[in-house]
């Protein structure tokens, strides 16, 4: 009588049933549509659940991971900074990942970094940290971080003191790392054994929600300092140092930095001390020189950086097999 047909309900199978509210929109094919879409937003911070990856907390919404979330980028450091040393850039290589964690405005709330160090090409107790471009008081919290030693000072927060910007310090002591390591150096020389990679995950909580591009440029500003003197660090070239680097050092031995022009860490030849690949590096045998491995890494670097941009692709006649480490 009001004009709906009856359908015996044994005609409804796997999850099927009976329902006039039913959404259904307008379109084309259906003009007239049916209902009021009902949209679930558990934590009431405007993103609906279906798109929310965090339903049920109103300071996330949103995943983003740098370079992916299936892909880790490498940083690679030569520890006898300002000197060249042996230059076969395998002193620290690590893997590293950022996830970042926005809101419902698409601001930063969290930071949380994989750390996988995976080489130790020497016997120098060297420290890792990054920095980000805001204020350290932005932080709230530091969790994650691996300190063995008494050398790293610590705000409240988990910040290091005595900066700035925000610098967190993952790490303090790679040999530390590798506490069963009875070899001179960590999966550097073929011929000892391979030991399993260290992983340090950090998190990184912001005191109010952050502007992605206030926190600076993938990865960080990335950095070592060698030896357990912490004034000594070394960056990816054209990076600033922090405020507790020993400015005293550049351009001494090989070093030509100069920080009022933005020509930092780099060597009176234009090649570095620091490496970042986006897609991973495959790092030299110990006591093999970069150059020699890569075959265009040196035109790449005296170009500053114009030729041979792809000089870490294993592309034919680029790369020296027999100079590579053989276990990564």
């Amino acid at each position: 009588m009001d004009g709906v047909e009856n359908i015996p309900a044994s005609v409804y199978r796997d999850g099927a049933k009976e329902e006039c509210s039913l959404y259904i929109p307008v379109t084309a094919c259906n003009p007239e549509g049916n209902g009021i879409i009902t949209i679930v937003d558990t934590d009431n911070d405007g993103v609906a659940d279906e798109l929310d990856k965090y339903p049920n907390d109103p300071n996330k919404a949103e995943d983003f991971y740098y370079p992916n979330e299936d892909r880790y980028g490498a940083l690679a450091f030569e520890d006898l900074w300002p000197a060249y040393g042996d230059y076969d850039f395998n002193d620290l290589v690590l893997d590293y990942r950022y996830h970042i964690v926005s809101n419902a405005d698409n601001l930063v709330t969290e930071v949380n970094v994989t750390v996988v160090t995976k080489a130790l090409g020497g016997s120098l107790h060297n420290g890792f940290g990054f920095q980000f471009n805001v204020p350290s008081s932005a932080v709230a919290s530091v969790s994650g971080t691996k300190y063995f030693n008494n050398l790293i000072n610590t705000n409240a927060n988990g910040t290091e003191a005595g900066q700035s910007k925000a610098t967190i310090i993952a790490f303090d002591d790679d040999q530390k790392l590798f506490p069963n390591n009875s070899a001179a150096f960590v999966n550097t020389v073929s011929a000892n054994p391979h030991l399993d990679y260290d992983t340090t995950r950090i998190q990184i909580s912001f005191s109010q929600p952050q502007r992605g591009e206030d926190l600076g440029i993938f990865p960080f500003n990335p950095f070592i300092f060698i030896d357990q003197n912490r004034g000594r660090e070394v960056h990816l070239p054209a990076n600033a140092p922090t405020d507790l680097a020993d400015v005293s050092l550049f351009g001494t031995v090989d070093d030509n930095t100069n920080p009022s022009s933005g020509n930092t860490y780099k060597s009176k030849d234009n090649v570095p001390w620091a490496l970042h690949l986006v897609k991973g590096y495959s790092y030299p045998e110990e006591r093999v020189d970069l150059n020699a491995a890569y075959n265009y890494f040196s035109a790449w670097a005296q170009s500053g950086g114009q030729s041979f941009k792809d000089w870490y692709e294993a592309e034919p006649g680029y790369r020296n097999a027999i100079d590579f480490y053989q276990n990564q």
